[in-house]
Parts: C-alpha cells; structure tokens; sequence
C-alpha cells in the first residue's frame, strides 16, 4: 500500500508541476507594470512564481491548450477566474496555442526555451520561431547580434540622467542600421515576430513623437506593426482606410501603438482611421487585460484629453 501511495504521489505532483498556472490578482496591474516587462510573456504556467503573482492553481479547460512560441491566444487574470481570448482571426477547429514560457524575455534564445520546455514539460518546441532560430547561418546570426549591439549603443549614447536626449540620437543611423538587420531577415520579414526590431522601432517612435514629427511617427507605428507580424492597410496612405489584414503578435505595448494613430490621425483631422485605431486599442486592451471596461480610465480620457489640446499620445 505504501508504494502504491508513493506512486500515486509523485504521479499527483507531476500533473500539479505541468498544469499549474501561476498569476496575479489582476492582469491589469500587471499590464501597467509592462513598461519594466516590455512583452508581458512572464512565466504563467511554471512553479516558480515571481513577487507580483499572487498564487496558483489549475484551470482544468485551459490546462488542455497546448504550447506554442508564437501563440494565437492570451490568458489573462481577474481574481481567480482565467479568461482566454484569441489574438487573431482563425477558423472553426483551429486548435487553440499559446506560450508556456517568455519567448521575447531577455536571454530568451533558441537554446534556453527548448531547455526549458524539455526540463519542464518534456518536448521540443517546432513552432516556425523555433525552426527559424535552429536552421539560421551561425555567420548571419553573429552579423544581427553586430547590428542590435549598434542600435544598443546609438540609445546609450543619447541617454542622459533626466532620461533620453532626442537632440543627441543620431535618427538616420539607427533606421540605416534597422534597415540592415531588416534585410537579414528578408526571407521570413513580416512572417515571424521580431523583438530584436520592434523594440528598437518602437523606441525611435517615441523620439520622433517628441520631435513633433508625425509623419515619422507613422511611419514608425508601421514598421513596428510589422515587425510584430501584422498586416496593416491605411497607415501611411492617405486614400485607404485604416484596416487590420493580419493581426501579429499582440504585446502589451501594442496598445501604445494604437494610441500614437488614434492621437495622430485625429491631430491631421482623419476621423474615421483615429475611430478604427481607437477600436483596435480597446480590442488589444481586452486581449492583454481581460476586460475593456477599464479602458477609459487607463488610457481612453488621456488619450481624448490629448486630442482636445492637439497634441499626440505620450504615455500615462
């Protein structure tokens, strides 16, 4: 009886181990903390829980949805109630996936995920991040790490105590030396996501916003958009409705995204593609969040206020 037990216990900590799902009181506060955890792909299903999470426990439904590094849906947190929405289109019997672990965390490397997916839940991961990362060139891979160690440097040097000095970023280096490492990717270029670039994109978005240059600003929501493997209509063109094709990778700071072509488009008086990017806002809010009733208040009043002044989205 005793080894009968023995077994049946370990067999019991290893479903517990595989299954749990580690989470906070709120995804909302945990999505207003993603300006520190710049993707919000923290470890949801893991035993190592980290300070902001609040406990865990088994949702058998969704314990059931398999892995994937490049997911198409989200799980997010209300108390104890797990909810899981879809982060694009699919058809009917499309088998539901999202990712067990940080694909996008920093020292999240090919080698390091497929370590710990072993470790933990005993398989290897074939998603087309995965296969991309194990079939690139050893030479091209060393080539993309020189060219994010530059863009790393030209922020670093415009950094200052108060924050970055826009006057002292050099702008035309740093897209020359995104548009190289866009041409190293050029076989799989708005196929699969890229933090190594929409990161830094996103970054020079943000320093054209506070140079007041919208057209830029556009123009950097767009790269980014497609760095996160979206296909967006209407961006840069002043004929075509704002129109999502393909939603991509749905981070937290997506939604600023959306915010800068709300404020934007609604700055050059384009009703209609500031009302559709509103839209696609509050959707993202409600995939990375849960909900959208909070909406307004965490981002919907600044947002209108801003358009009122004429200026563009800064940040809360």
């Amino acid at each position: 009886m005793l080894i009968v037990s023995l077994c049946y216990s370990f067999l019991a900590e290893r479903i517990i181990e595989s299954n749990t799902f580690a989470c906070g009181l709120s995804s909302l506060a945990a999505h207003l903390s993603t300006t520190a955890i710049l993707d919000g792909n923290i470890d949801l299903k893991t035993k190592n829980h980290s300070n902001d999470e609040h406990g865990s426990g088994i949702w058998i439904i969704a314990s059931y949805i398999n892995h994937s590094c490049l997911g198409n849906c989200c799980r997010t947190f209300i108390g104890d109630m797990q909810i899981v929405r879809a982060t694009q289109d699919m058809v009917a019997d499309t088998e539901l996936e999202f990712s067990y672990i940080s694909s996008f965390a920093p020292n999240a490397d090919f080698d390091s995920r497929q370590k710990k997916l072993r470790k933990q839940w005993d398989f290897t991961c074939l998603c087309i991040l995965c296969m991309d990362a194990k079939t690139a060139d050893k030479k091209l891979i060393a080539k993309r790490k020189a060219f994010e160690k530059d863009l790393t440097r030209a922020f670093e040097a415009a950094d200052s105590k108060s924050g970055l000095n826009v006057s002292k970023l050099d702008t035309a280096k740093v897209e020359r030396t995104l548009a190289a490492l866009e041409k190293s990717h050029k076989d799989t270029l708005g196929k699969i996501p890229r933090k190594e670039m929409w990161e830094p994109y996103l970054a020079l978005t943000r320093v054209y916003n506070m140079l007041g240059n919208h057209t830029k600003v556009l123009w950097g929501v767009s790269k980014t958009l497609e760095m996160l493997a979206f296909k967006v209509k209407g961006i840069m063109s002043s004929h075509e409705p704002l129109i999502v094709d393909k939603w991509g990778m749905v981070v937290d700071h997506l939604i600023e995204c959306w915010l800068l072509l709300w404020t934007c488009f609604a700055h050059q008086g384009k009703g209609e593609k500031a009302a559709a990017a509103k839209n696609n806002a509050v959707v993202t809010f409600r995939i990375v969040v849960g909900e959208d009733e909070s909406f307004d208040e965490t981002y919907g009043s600044k947002a209108e206020l801003y358009i009122a002044q004429g200026r563009t989205w800064n940040g809360l």
